[in-house]
């Protein structure tokens, strides 16, 4: 009897502590939790990229995809509502561009972890921001897939060795994309030449430009058609021959490795005169 009495005791003891350790999976389970905050339409991109949309509890009024568009806006992009991004219980609040300290501080004394990516520069800085958020979201299966697909791309014959500009902004000043831009590694992922390679920034002079002569204007259909109405540039030689390569704005705008490569897409089917 009393043998009996000792062997449920610890058979008691034995229940009480497994299910101890079941509570605590199932909690630490729940605690784990990926719950993403994006504060870039960029950072959005690259999560539906990576098929993780389930991950994303709050977003910018900007990222108005259709794929998040049931997703708390908490942000216009410049300004976010830190107390609607406490109460979402994010795990990661992920942004493209600077977050300032008083709000990065407060963000982390709310035990979130804050990651605050480089804006791309280059297409490499693309996709080792994607990587990151991959490694955030175990997404890193359809990583290898984007990349194969990037990897895939060649030049394209029509615009191999070609002189090109992009057009930003034209008008009083001129605005392009210099060698130190993920433009300029489009620009030459196409097989093409960017005047604008001897500058860093984004500005460039009319002087540059009408010396330069190039053979291929790309840019959005505004732009491309505001600096075509330009009489000083007439004799430039993409205006007489209208060699025009129109480009997705998201290339410009939101750059994802899916963006490069459906704007790759996209002009490689554009009949060029």
């Amino acid at each position: 009897m009393i043998k009996k009495i000792i062997f449920l005791f610890f058979v008691v003891l034995a229940i009480i502590y497994f299910r101890g350790i079941n509570n605590h999976m199932k909690t630490n389970n729940s605690n784990s939790k990926i719950r993403i905050v994006s504060l870039s339409p960029s950072v959005t991109k690259k999560i539906i990229e990576l098929d993780k949309t389930e991950y994303l509890v709050g977003r910018t009024f900007f990222c108005n995809y259709n794929e998040v568009k049931n997703v708390d806006v908490v942000s216009d992009l410049t300004h976010f509502n830190i107390d609607k991004i406490i109460l979402l219980h994010p795990t990661h609040v992920i942004s493209e561009y600077p977050i300032d300290e008083k709000s990065l501080y407060i963000l982390k004394k709310n035990n979130i972890n804050v990651i605050s990516l480089n804006t791309p520069k280059s297409i490499k800085d693309i996709i080792a921001n994607t990587e990151i958020i991959a490694h955030i979201t175990s997404s890193e299966n359809k990583l290898k897939q984007l990349i194969k697909e990037f990897n895939g791309l060649k030049p394209l014959k029509q615009f191999t060795n070609h002189s090109v500009y992009f057009v930003l902004a034209s008008g009083t000043s001129e605005f392009t994309a210099g060698k130190n831009t993920y433009i300029n590694d489009f620009i030459n992922l196409i097989g093409a030449k960017n005047i604008a390679s001897n500058v860093n920034n984004w500005s460039y002079s009319k002087e540059y430009l009408l010396n330069s002569n190039p053979e291929f204007f790309m840019g959005s259909t505004f732009s491309i058609d505001q600096i075509s109405k330009i009489s000083q540039y007439k004799n430039i030689t993409a205006i007489k021959s209208k060699n025009y390569i129109y480009i997705l704005p998201e290339v410009l705008n939101v750059p994802t490795i899916g963006n490069i490569i459906s704007s790759y897409k996209y002009i490689s089917n554009q009949k060029i005169n």
